[in-house]
C-alpha cells in the first residue's frame, strides 16, 4: 500500500568525453497485511562518448526486499551487468547524414547465481535529410518465468520523420517469439506487433501526441491474444521550469481506461519536484506519488 525510497546519485565528469555515475538507494514498503520490509540497491556505471564512438558499461544489485514502485523496480534479489557499444559513421554524401551501429548487452542473475535474463540486441540506424530517421534491430533473449528459463529471437524496425517543429510521426513494427505468461502453462509462442504515433505541437507551450500499439500472440496458427493499446499524451509548459502532463490509456486486452497526471517543477535534471496521481477510470484502483530531487555540485 505504501512505498518510500531515498536515493543518492553521483555523477563525475572525468574528462571531456568520460563520466562516471553511481547510485545508492534504500526503500521501505508496507503491504496490505501491514507487514513492513526494507531493502537497498546500488548501481555504478562509466561511459565514454565522442563523435565516432559511444561506450557505456554498468553493474547493479538490489536486495531481496528492495522495491521502487514508481521507478519501475518492482522486484529485488538481483545482480546485473550491461553495456552498449556504438559506432557512428558520417558518409560523404548528401543522401545519408549519419549511420549508427549499436550492440546492447545485458544479463541479470538472482543473488544465489541463478540466471534471470539475458539480452543481446544489435541495431543499425540511419539519419536522412529533412529530419528523417530509421532503424532495424534484432534481439536474442532469455528470461526466467515461473521457475523456467525461456529463450527466443525477435526483430523489428522503426521509421520516423519530424516534418517541422510543429508535427512529426513514427511507425514501429516487429515480430518473433515471446513468452505467453500463463502461470499454469508458460511457454514460448509467436509474437507480432505494430505501432504508430503522431505528435502535434501547435505552440511552444503545448504538445499533443497520440499512439496506437497492436499486438498478437499466436500458437500453431491460432491466436492466443489479440488487442491494442491506445494512448493520448497532453503536455503543457506553464513556465520555463514547470509543466503538467496527462496520459490517457485504453487497453482492449482488459477493456480498461486509466488516467495519469503529473505536475513537475524542474530547475535542471538533478533538481526537481514531481507530484502525480494515477487512477483506473472504472474506480477500482488509484495511486499517488511524490518525488523530490536536489543536486549538489562540488
Amino acid at each position: 500500500l505504501q512505498n518510500q525510497v531515498v536515493s543518492f546519485d553521483m555523477q563525475s565528469r572525468l574528462n571531456e568525453t568520460t563520466r562516471m555515475t553511481a547510485n545508492y538507494a534504500g526503500s521501505l514498503t508496507e503491504g496490505a497485511t501491514g507487514e513492513r520490509t526494507s531493502g537497498t540497491s546500488t548501481n555504478v556505471g562509466i561511459s565514454h562518448e565522442n563523435r565516432e564512438w559511444e561506450l557505456a558499461f554498468g553493474a547493479g544489485a538490489a536486495g531481496p526486499d528492495f522495491r521502487a514502485e514508481n521507478g519501475y523496480v518492482t522486484r529485488g534479489d538481483s545482480f546485473g551487468v550491461g553495456g552498449e557499444i556504438e559506432r557512428m559513421l558520417y558518409p560523404k554524401t548528401e543522401a545519408v547524414r549519419s549511420m549508427r551501429m549499436t550492440v546492447n548487452l545485458g544479463s541479470e542473475w538472482r543473488l544465489n547465481g541463478d540466471l534471470r535474463s539475458l539480452d543481446v540486441s544489435p541495431n543499425i540506424g540511419i539519419r536522412l535529410p529533412k529530419n528523417t530517421f530509421g532503424s532495424v534491430y534484432a534481439n536474442f533473449w532469455k528470461e526466467e518465468y515461473a521457475g523456467q528459463l525461456f529463450q527466443g529471437p525477435y526483430a523489428g524496425f522503426y521509421f520516423g520523420q519530424s516534418y517541422s517543429r510543429y508535427w512529426g510521426l513514427m511507425v514501429d513494427a516487429g515480430g518473433g517469439q515471446g513468452i505467453y505468461f500463463d502461470p499454469d502453462n508458460p511457454r514460448v509462442v509467436d509474437q507480432v506487433y505494430a505501432s504508430g504515433s503522431f505528435t502535434l505541437r501547435p505552440t511552444e507551450r503545448i504538445s499533443l501526441a497520440n499512439s496506437v500499439t497492436w499486438q498478437q500472440l499466436a500458437e500453431e496458427g491460432s491466436s492466443l491474444e489479440n488487442g491494442y493499446v491506445a494512448r493520448v499524451y497532453l503536455t503543457g509548459f506553464l513556465t520555463r521550469h514547470t509543466w503538467i502532463r496527462s496520459i490517457l490509456d485504453y487497453s482492449s486486452f482488459s477493456d480498461s481506461m486509466e488516467l495519469n497526471t503529473l505536475l513537475a517543477w524542474q530547475r535542471n535534471p538533478g533538481t526537481a519536484f514531481y507530484a502525480g496521481i494515477s487512477n483506473d477510470l472504472d474506480g477500482e484502483s488509484w495511486q499517488a506519488f511524490t518525488k523530490l530531487s536536489w543536486s549538489l555540485g562540488f
